[in-house]
């Protein structure tokens, strides 16, 4: 019941977006406290190269070449990241 819950409110909260299947997955790995390396930033939006600023951009265009994200979390977080990407 707790991973059926779970999973509806991770697919309601990102408005259908990730397919079940990754709703299920987010949700027994929050659950059982694995996790999987995540950095904890939020990406607030991308700045494109012709300078135009994008909000809450979808997550297939964050990894587009040239875009510069804008991003929200703790100064060790995004250095961490910044060095695998």
């Amino acid at each position: 019941m707790v991973i059926l819950t779970g999973s509806v409110g991770y697919y309601l909260l990102f408005m259908g977006e990730p397919k079940i299947i990754d709703c299920i997955y987010m949700t027994v790995i929050s659950i059982t406290t694995v996790g999987y390396g995540e950095y904890d930033l939020l990406v607030l939006g991308a700045r494109h190269e012709t300078e135009e600023i994008e909000f809450n951009p979808s997550p297939e265009r964050l990894l587009d070449v040239g875009l510069t994200l804008i991003v929200m979390g703790e100064v060790d977080n995004i250095v961490s990241a910044r060095k695998v990407f």
